[in-house]
Formats: C-alpha cells, sequence, structure tokens
C-alpha cells in the first residue's frame, strides 16, 4: 500500500500557518496563554455537554 501523496500547496500553507502560529504563541505573556487556553476548554466542554432542556 503507497503513502497518501497531498498537494504541495496544502502541505506548504499548512507549513506556514504552523509557523505563524509558533512565533504568535511564543510572543504572548504566559497570563494571555492562560486565558485563551482556559476559553478553549470552556468551549469544548459546551459542546460536548448534552442539553438537558426538555
Amino acid at each position: 500500500m503507497g503513502k497518501k501523496k497531498i498537494q504541495l500547496s496544502e502541505y506548504y500553507l499548512n507549513i506556514i500557518l504552523m509557523t505563524d502560529m509558533k512565533d504568535t504563541i511564543m510572543g504572548m505573556t504566559k497570563k494571555e496563554m492562560l486565558a485563551i487556553r482556559q476559553e478553549q476548554i470552556t468551549a469544548q466542554s459546551g459542546n460536548s455537554q448534552k442539553s438537558t432542556d426538555g
């Protein structure tokens, strides 16, 4: 079975975006990172909970 090939343009775009994300995170203060991480956790837990309204 061969490897699945992706378009090089998609690969390059992903690399550029990941590099930019790393630069952004490295430039943040610890307080900013904790606030963003807390927002992500809250959003994930809000999406995974079932509604009890019925």
